[in-house]
């Protein structure tokens, strides 16, 4: 038992009965930004901003795809997990809480639904919260995924939206708005990056240099 503040000076504590106890660490809060990144774009790193300035979150976890069930990446994994860490270094200081996990990436078999990576994520990181980020138009249809209910019990939502509306949120999700207001940026795609690319038209300005170079390197999406 500690008996004055001077013996826990640096630690957090609390005060009962004139006596001063270690309080308990808060567990770190983690949200998740996942995505495919073919290519990553400036409306990616606007959205991460506005995640870190939201105050909600420890660090923020950026998770490139593995291998899609639901579409066909141009890309394979691995590069846009290089793409990716390129963004991330172009964008963001290395003191700021943004980090890229590559667990998805890393998997042999096909991308889990989303259910099975918290899960699996709560399984390894057991001191820590999480909450995923998503688009209005995804929130939208969140009943509709794998296991919803069981998913709704395991995290909360944060949805980023431009016009203050985020649709219906199902019943059951626990979800926090995000509303950064009108801003051009949000609107760029991977898809317009790459039908640029395709034709021969540039892409700077739309995303970072590294960027552009390593899609230069390889030559993808000509």
């Amino acid at each position: 038992m500690i008996e004055s503040p001077a013996q826990c000076a640096g630690f957090p504590f609390g005060i009962k009965c004139g006596k001063v106890f270690p309080m308990p660490p808060r567990a770190l809060r983690i949200g998740l930004f996942g995505g495919a990144f073919d290519p990553p774009h400036l409306g990616h790193g606007i959205a991460i901003r506005q995640l870190l300035d939201s105050g909600l979150f420890d660090e923020i976890w950026v998770v490139p795809s593995g291998f899609r069930r639901d579409k066909q990446s141009v890309a394979n994994p691995k590069e846009r997990l290089e793409m990716t860490e390129r963004f991330i270094r172009s964008l963001f200081f290395t003191e700021e809480p943004v980090k890229i996990r590559s667990h998805l990436v890393e998997r042999p078999d096909t991308l889990p639904f989303t259910v099975d990576e918290i899960e699996f994520l709560k399984e390894k990181y057991p001191d820590a919260t999480f909450t995923v980020s998503v688009g209005p138009d995804q929130a939208r249809v969140l009943d509709f995924w794998h296991r919803a209910k069981d998913l709704f019990a395991l995290v909360d939502f944060a949805v980023l939206v431009r016009d203050g509306r985020p649709g219906n949120i199902p019943k059951g999700c626990r979800a926090t708005i995000l509303d950064p207001g009108a801003n051009p940026w949000m609107d760029i795609s991977s898809t317009e990056l790459r039908r640029r690319l395709k034709e021969g038209r540039s892409v700077s300005g739309l995303t970072p240099l590294p960027v552009i170079e390593f899609i230069a390197k390889r030559g993808l999406y000509r």
